[in-house]
């Protein structure tokens, strides 16, 4: 399996998996920013697109909790 298949198959577990305590607009709308802006700095800084956009997507997978970080 390649890395961008990885990617997007990642993408549907996020939108799949929202935490309960999140709601599902503003969590998809904040991890696909923060993607975005992964990416972005990724190519800035010559990093693995893969593994820096595979983290963003996963960095809130298991916060379910009231409190939002900042």
């Amino acid at each position: 399996m390649n890395n961008e298949k990885i990617i997007r198959e990642t993408e549907v577990f996020v939108k799949e998996n929202v935490p309960e305590s999140r709601p599902a607009d503003s969590y998809i709308r904040h991890v696909f920013g923060t993607r975005n802006y992964a990416r972005h700095l990724a190519e800035i800084y010559h990093a693995d697109i893969f593994v820096v956009v595979t983290a963003a997507l996963l960095h809130d997978i298991a916060s379910d909790v009231v409190d939002m970080h900042a």
